[in-house]
């Protein structure tokens, strides 16, 4: 009787499943539109703005001023395409979040129908609605790409992406495709354009040329195949003009590829942690942060196990197909091949990234055109074992994924999650303040720079005071050369975003600065400030009837007057206490600050010097003490500026009268030398 009543149940599922199919996915698409519309206005409301959301909706505004942007400003490997975009958002809607997230909500979409497509042509209209109902609440990881920026322009290139695999599978699986020579165009002029968006595209274009030579062995002599080759070319066209001009820089940005034993520990790491923030065990709060919440330990077992036990069922029930492919041959075989290279590419190029590490989900971004598709399809194959175990695994799977974004929702609610752990202040109090002080430019962290900077619809400049990520492109910092010419900066702090490991209190004081400190909410700023020669303007000392000397080397010495910035004096050495370099200006002098160019020796800047005085060459008096300055602060139209691989410093003291001036090193470096390119004194112009 049990049986009885167990079979009558199963064909009342299947007739209430089976027909009005299109109903369902009709359903499905509208459930899913509305949470992912009504996430984003969640997120709108709740979630600061970030500067990584700023970076973008800055390069757009410089597009509306005429500007073409080619790469993101300071890293090459990232296109433009999104501020194109929110160019267009920005000029009907202001410079405001929405105009810049909007993207967003428009690449979650398109992903779903591109991930839909290609569940539909791989796994049948069934797989199909299974996907959908799988993604109408996705991982949280999903979820979150939908509603904010961070990270840019993985989702779009994993949208994309899927969209050539729809292309790839139509060209590779389908008999006699009769638009053939229309998707090698669209196909190539997609991943040519999707190359320029973002170099992670690799992994698709390598599994595209893949496939369609395992299908066609002569497909390099078919003119369709030239075709997409010429397309592609079109569509990386800016990018590829840009390395011709830059000589390659993109690669040589991102090229770099880490040891096998590092890989092999990034691949355990994938599995172990990486991966559970895309299939929805943990759900990661904010993009490629380390703060994160997991589900209930049960759960996250079921869930996980549902995952590797559908994909796994698609994957093996196919065995015969993969054991023909060390063949070359794609012989009854069907697009799940084309799902199972791009995961295993995706993969390889997240191991093999001297960039991944196992918080950075974005690099391996891609395996999400892959991965719900699998799962689609391994469910809807049990389900033609048993539509209740069908029905109780996926009843699971969106548990776990609702409770998953419920978690995330629930942190972003949380004021000190948000400003705290997540390093997103209110930024209000910081804008009025500085507006009622008639601040314009300030420095600040990154995090929090490009932020207020696009928040102020550039009213008021905020940049780092130098490329605190990328210590080595130190001046290669977007508003850099605005703030330095500035005579009027603030310099805001956090407690957590700090532009400067040392105590800047103290660095401040040991070049002699006077200055005002408040705080404004969650933030500290630093301004009006005093050199220690007083507000005057400065005039140059001529340097006609110099003498100068060196410890070291001190036969070039003189070529710190020559007037060229390519003639250096060098020390020859490493650096090493006591070492000296003098100037005796012929006659008793004003004086209160030198400037020492670097010239090409960037790196030779003094790890720690103080200057002294003398009238007579003989008897020396310290006048400035920098020993302890950290990071080389100096003072430039009055502000306290960092010297961090810059091509010069200056040292300023109270104005005295003094014939004779020296630099005295007061700590070793042994990795670099001492330089000077040009040596230029300052007085009070009174």
């Amino acid at each position: 009787m049990n049986h009885t009543l167990f079979q009558g149940l199963e064909k009342a599922a299947q007739r209430f499943i089976v027909p009005g199919m299109k109903r369902w996915i009709w359903l499905l698409v509208i459930l899913a539109v509305a949470f992912r519309i009504g996430f984003f206005g969640f997120a709108l409301e709740k979630v600061p703005f970030s500067s990584d959301e700023a970076w973008p909706g800055l390069m757009a505004m410089h597009i509306l001023k005429g500007e073409f942007p080619v790469v993101y400003w300071g890293q090459s490997y990232m296109g433009t395409q999104e501020s194109f975009f929110q160019a267009a958002t920005i000029a009907l809607f202001g410079p405001t979040v929405f105009a810049v997230r909007v993207y967003a909500l428009l690449m979650c979409f398109l992903f779903l129908l591109a991930s839909w497509q290609l569940a539909r042509r791989i796994g049948g209209t069934s797989a199909s609605v299974t996907l959908l109902a799988l993604l109408v609440v996705p991982p949280p990881y999903l979820a979150m790409n939908g509603a904010l920026i961070p990270p840019d322009n993985y989702l779009a290139c994993t949208t994309l992406g899927s969209f050539a695999l729809v292309l790839v599978h139509d060209l590779a699986f389908r008999e006699n495709e009769p638009h053939r020579l229309a998707k090698f165009v669209a196909l190539g002029f997609l991943l040519g354009f999707s190359f320029w968006l973002h170099i992670l595209v690799v992994s698709y274009i390598g599994v595209a040329g893949l496939i369609l030579f395992l299908r066609d062995k002569l497909i390099f002599l078919r003119r369709e195949a030239w075709a997409g080759a010429a397309t592609f070319v079109a569509g990386a066209a800016p990018l590829l003009v840009y390395n011709v001009i830059h000589r390659g820089a993109t690669f040589k940005d991102v090229g770099q590829t880490t040891s096998w034993h590092r890989s092999l520990e990034l691949l355990r790491g994938a599995f172990e942690v990486t991966l559970q923030f895309l299939v929805g065990t943990k759900a990661m709060l904010y993009g490629d942060n380390d703060h994160f919440v997991s589900l209930p330990l049960a759960l996250a077992w079921a869930v996980g196990l549902i995952w590797i036990a559908a994909i796994l069922w698609a994957l093996l029930s196919r065995w015969k197909m993969f054991a023909r492919l060390p063949l070359l041959s794609l012989k009854n075989a069907d697009g799940v091949v084309l799902l199972a290279a791009l995961a295993n590419a995706a993969i390889f190029t997240f191991c093999r990234s001297s960039r991944s590490g196992w918080k950075d989900v974005r690099y391996v971004l891609p395996i999400m055109s892959v991965l719900p598709v699998l799962l689609a399809v391994g469910l809807d194959q049990i389900r033609t074992k048993s539509r209740w175990l069908f029905g109780a695994l996926l009843a699971v799977l969106i548990g776990g994924q609702i409770w998953g974004v419920a978690a995330l929702a629930k942190n972003w609610l949380d004021p000190k999650v948000m400003a705290v752990d997540l390093d997103l202040p209110d930024s209000l109090p910081l804008h009025q303040w500085l507006q009622t002080h008639n601040i314009t430019r300030a420095y600040a962290h990154y995090w929090i720079a490009y932020r207020c900077t696009y928040e102020s619809g550039e009213k008021i400049i905020f940049g780092e005071p130098y490329n605190e990520r990328f210590p080595r492109r130190a001046n290669d910092v977007k508003f850099k050369d605005v703030l330095d010419a500035a005579t009027d900066v603030a310099y805001v702090a956090h407690p957590k975003l700090r532009f400067f490991s040392g105590d800047f209190d103290t660095a401040l004081k040991n070049i002699g600065a006077t200055f005002k400190k408040e705080a404004v909410g969650d933030f500290v700023v630093y301004h009006d400030f005093v050199p220690p020669y007083g507000r005057v303007a400065l005039c140059e000392l001529p340097r006609a009837d110099w003498k100068v000397s060196a410890s070291a080397q001190p036969q070039a010495a003189a070529r710190v007057l020559d007037g060229q910035a390519d003639t250096l004096w060098e020390s020859g050495m490493a650096q090493q206490s006591n070492m000296t370099f003098a100037v005796d200006f012929g006659a008793p002098q004003r004086v209160c600050l030198l400037r020492c160019d670097l010239g090409k020796n960037f790196t030779d800047a003094p790890a720690a010097f103080r200057v002294e005085a003398s009238d007579d060459g003989m008897t020396w008096r310290v006048i400035q003490d920098s020993s302890a300055q950290g990071s080389l602060l100096f003072w430039e139209n009055g502000q306290p500026r960092f010297n961090v691989y810059g091509d010069h410093f200056t040292v300023a003291f109270a104005p005295l009268t003094t014939r004779h001036i020296r630099l005295v090193l007061t700590d070793a470096n042994p990795r670099a030398w001492w330089s000077i390119a040009e040596l230029r004194a300052f007085a009070p112009n009174q």
